[in-house]
């Protein structure tokens, strides 16, 4: 018993670390900003606050956006920065982004500042959100048009996601005084055009080679550019808003609680519980399928069932195909890059699966374990008969299995030595017995 209370107190003081280390990496990441703010001094050359987005925007992206924005502001700085590179990401993310820019009170520019980077689908509404917007003369940007994601293609969405979107792309183009009709055709017809048609097109204001050029062009040749990088904290909330993962830690949370509650395994609950909260905070950063929600439910409802089941069957099978049908209808992404979701939606569905077995298979085990009579203690003794040794009245001894034990006769009546007594209960270590009837002789 002390062992296992001094488990679950290590297990705690565990995840206070981590919860610290986590805390104070997001305090620690604000430290070479208070040093660079209380540095500057008077007559400096113009400030630049520079972030790179290499890759799919998730909710860390827009965790780590917002606090280098913020420390723009602070720090009065004369232009924020964004160097993109992306495939697309999150309809959310990609909206709450897109608002920060526009209501920022620093100006804003986005570049897309690799050869051959991309600013496709979620990139192009950020790229059209900023003040300034720049890109590598053979980078592309474009692919807008929102599209629903399946396991093996791509179809385009329904006609009111596409109107919604065309809406939203032009607006942003009208308000920063962009081409709107070419931005319309990246929605409609998946338009892509390099950095120099971008140019000709009324796209972006500028292309350049790279940041040093973009800032001379901007008159900003000897700024002082410093950049912030992404923290570990920011990097873990977007591993956590993919949306595969979502479900996956769902998954992981609904059946670890089952299962711990039914063995009582402090551990497994506690993981369960930190996955599960995981899970429910990542419905929130991503679009999500009702029809996703409900085959997602149904089936984590089955596999719990099946927990119970006499014999592995219906529910099981059933619960199985519906969380993996869930997961493949769990998010609505749009503006995602197929490519990603897809491998994505293979990878949590091997690991659902795998999960699936397990839990359903050790479950199972234990719900049977549970529901088996003991196999050892007195507990073990109780529906067994035994052979008085020792008269009872009402306390003597018997034998069972050759071991000898203390017994009391339950109804307090004598039962003479050799009897045959069947063991009812026990009080302490004195086992309680009846005495044996033989119907045989009342024939």
């Amino acid at each position: 018993m002390r062992y296992i209370f001094f488990k679950q107190i290590c297990l705690c003081l565990v995840l206070i670390i981590v919860w610290v280390l986590l805390t104070a990496n997001i305090v620690l990441a604000q430290i070479p900003e208070e040093a660079s703010r209380l540095s500057s001094l008077p007559n400096e050359p113009a400030l630049v606050v520079a972030i790179e987005i290499d890759g799919d925007i998730r909710a860390g992206t827009v965790e780590f956006i917002k606090r280098a924005l913020a420390k723009a502001e602070r720090e009065n700085a004369d232009l924020f920065l964004i160097r993109l590179d992306t495939p697309g990401g999150l309809l959310k993310a990609t909206q709450d982004i897109s608002r920060l820019i526009l209501d920022s009170p620093v100006k804003t520019a986005v570049f897309v500042h690799k050869r051959g980077g991309w600013a496709f689908s979620a990139g192009a509404y950020l790229l059209l959100s900023a003040q300034i917007a720049a890109a590598h003369p053979e980078s592309s940007v474009g692919a807008a048009e929102p599209r629903l994601l399946g396991l093996e293609h791509t179809e385009k969405g329904d006609t009111k996601i596409t109107e919604a979107s065309v809406s939203w792309i032009k607006r942003l183009a009208e308000i920063r005084g962009k081409n709107a009709e070419v931005a319309e055709k990246f929605v409609r017809e998946n338009l892509v055009v390099s950095g120099k048609e971008a140019l000709e097109r009324r796209i972006v204001d500028f292309v350049a080679l790279d940041t040093a050029d973009l800032l001379k062009q901007l008159g900003m040749a000897d700024a002082r550019v410093v950049n912030v990088e992404q923290s570990f904290f920011e990097t873990l909330l977007s591993f956590f808003s993919i949306p595969q993962v979502v479900p996956l830690l769902l998954t992981i949370g609904a059946l670890g609680l089952i299962f711990a509650f039914r063995t009582g395994g402090f551990e497994i609950g506690v993981v369960a519980a930190f996955a599960l909260l995981m899970g429910l905070w990542g419905i929130g950063a991503i679009s999500v399928s009702h029809l996703g929600i409900a085959l997602f439910a149904l089936g984590i409802a089955l596999l719990t069932a099946e927990f119970f089941a006499p014999e592995f069957g219906v529910f099981g099978i059933m619960g199985a195909i519906s969380l993996v049908c869930g997961i493949i209808f769990f998010g609505y992404e749009p503006l995602s890059s197929p490519v990603f979701l897809n491998a994505a939606t293979y990878f949590a569905i091997g690991i659902v699966i795998g999960l699936i077995i397990f839990f359903v298979v050790v479950g199972r085990l234990t719900v049977k374990t549970m529901r088996s009579k003991p196999k050892s203690g007195l507990e073990a003794l109780v529906g067994r008969e035994g052979i008085v040794l020792e008269e009872l009245s009402p306390y003597g001894r018997i034998s069972v299995d050759a071991q000898t034990w203390r017994a009391r006769s339950v109804t307090g009546e004598t039962v003479y030595s050799r009897a045959k007594v069947e063991i009812t209960g026990f009080s302490g270590n004195t086992l309680l017995v009846n005495p044996v009837r033989d119907l045989s002789l009342n024939g």
